[in-house]
């Protein structure tokens, strides 16, 4: 809630809650006006009461840092995908060999993207795939491209079919891309 609707809401929860404590303290007292007198004074003083407590309440110093930074904040991005299969022409991942997948990572935001960690893994053929260790990229300036590659090692007894895999961008401050799934062809030994 932004400070103009705080203090909106602060004036009239203070105003209603002043104007029924008045209206009860005044009613009271031994004047014959004294409730209608006590709920006008109170819902005044209740309502400049509650306007300066809404516009001086915010929120946490941690909130306010990410409320400001966050629209110009790091947007990381896979903006590509590329498989290697040391000269070969296929794009699938045959058993018995070791290939490289290559990503093209971008950062869309205004900052700096640093200490980006790429997190690739196998989600559908685990057995059969192995892949390198992942190394942190220290730094993604804005509207910049790098170019990630990971190291595939496949199985002798990798089937046919189609491997699926993930990765997710963990960056140093905390703004990450969530987790992207693909596919990719894989052949067995014996076609």
């Amino acid at each position: 809630m932004d400070q103009a609707s705080r203090t909106v809401v602060g004036s009239q929860i203070g105003s209603l809650a002043g104007g029924i404590l008045g209206a009860v303290i005044g009613n009271s007292s031994d004047r014959w006006d004294g409730a209608e007198l006590g709920a006008q004074l109170g819902s005044l003083a209740g309502g400049a009461a509650g306007a300066v407590i809404g516009a001086n309440s915010v929120n946490t110093p941690e909130q306010r840092q990410l409320d400001r930074n966050y629209s110009d904040a790091p947007q990381l991005v896979v903006d590509d995908i590329y498989l290697e299969n040391g000269g070969e022409t296929n794009q699938y991942i045959m058993a018995g060999q070791s290939c490289r997948l290559s990503f093209i990572l971008m950062n869309n935001g205004a900052r700096n993207a640093v200490r980006v960690r790429p997190v690739v893994m196998v989600e559908k053929g685990k057995s059969y795939l192995d892949i390198s260790d992942p190394v942190i990229v220290s730094n993604i300036s804005p509207r910049d491209r790098v170019c990630y590659t990971v190291s595939v090692r496949a199985s002798r007894k990798l089937p046919s079919g189609k491997a699926l895999f993930s990765i997710r961008l963990d960056e140093g401050n905390g703004f990450n891309m969530p987790k992207q799934n693909f596919s990719i062809p894989t052949r067995s030994m014996e076609e």
